[in-house]
């Protein structure tokens, strides 16, 4: 199921950049979703920053309709590849996440963006669950869940900037 996202970051494009290449604010960000942390790493290939990380994630932020199809803690891979800086271009890359013993997955592009009072994160992307009977509708119900998740990233960076 397609979807497009927009996250708001109070900084500039270079300080925004910086938070979300951060190690300390890619973890303190899944921890105020709710998300345990098991391993991550933030490297650079060849001038582009890729981030990677292994979490896990309570059944209790699945719909209770579809928590009898997940295990009690799904364990979730995500990946972000930034694209080389190439003079003034916005910085573009893109971000997937993978479900450990799930067929579901997530994939998007994203571009960051100054706008008038700091910058966007805008993404474009496709979540997939190959499971019969109940993908679409786990689909749909990840893709319904974006906006929280919006509205915690926008939280968790209000806060980490502010420290």
């Amino acid at each position: 199921m397609k979807f497009d996202s927009t996250v708001r970051y109070p900084g500039d494009l270079a300080s925004t950049t910086a938070l979300l290449l951060d190690p300390g604010y890619l973890e303190f960000r899944l921890r105020k979703m709710g998300v345990e942390v098991v391993e991550q790493s933030v490297e650079t290939r060849d001038g582009a920053p890729r981030l990677s990380v292994r979490a896990t994630v309570p059944s209790e932020m699945v719909p209770a309709t579809y928590r009898r199809f997940v295990p009690p803690r799904l364990k979730l891979h995500l990946v972000e590849v930034w694209q080389p800086q190439a003079g003034d271009r916005s910085p573009t890359g893109t971000l997937t996440v993978e479900v450990e013993g799930l067929p579901a997955r997530a994939a998007a592009s994203f571009r960051l963006d100054a706008v008038d009072e700091g910058t966007e994160r805008v993404y474009s992307g496709d979540v997939t669950a190959s499971i019969p009977l109940v993908g679409r509708k786990l689909e749909s119900a990840a893709v319904a869940a974006l906006d929280r998740v919006v509205r915690a990233e926008q939280r968790a960076a209000a806060e980490y900037l502010a420290r």
